[in-house]
C-alpha cells in the first residue's frame, strides 16, 4: 500500500514537471513564430529603404553632374553654412 502511494505520489511528480515542459515548448513556439513574424516586416522594411536609397543616390548623382545641379548644390551647402554661424 506504501509502496502504491509512493508510486502514485512520483507518478503526478512527473506528470507535473512533463506538463510544464510542455507549456514551456509551446511557449518558445509562439515565442519563435512571433520573432519570425518580426524578422519578415524588418527584411521587407529593409528592402524599401534600400530602394528609397538607390533612389535618392540616383538622383543626387544625376543632380551633381549637371552644371546647374552643382550650382544648386553648392547654394544648398552655402545655406547651410549660413545657417549653422547665424544660430
Amino acid at each position: 500500500m506504501i509502496e502504491e502511494n509512493e508510486r502514485l505520489h512520483q507518478y503526478e511528480a512527473f506528470r507535473y514537471d512533463y506538463l510544464q515542459l510542455v507549456e514551456k515548448y509551446m511557449n518558445t513556439v509562439e515565442d519563435l513564430q512571433k520573432v519570425r513574424e518580426e524578422n519578415k516586416e524588418l527584411n521587407k522594411l529593409s528592402k524599401k529603404q534600400e530602394k528609397e536609397l538607390k533612389v535618392l543616390d540616383r538622383r543626387y548623382k544625376s543632380l551633381s553632374n549637371s552644371k546647374l545641379g552643382r550650382l544648386t548644390l553648392w547654394y544648398w551647402s552655402f545655406k547651410k553654412k549660413k545657417n549653422k554661424v547665424g544660430k
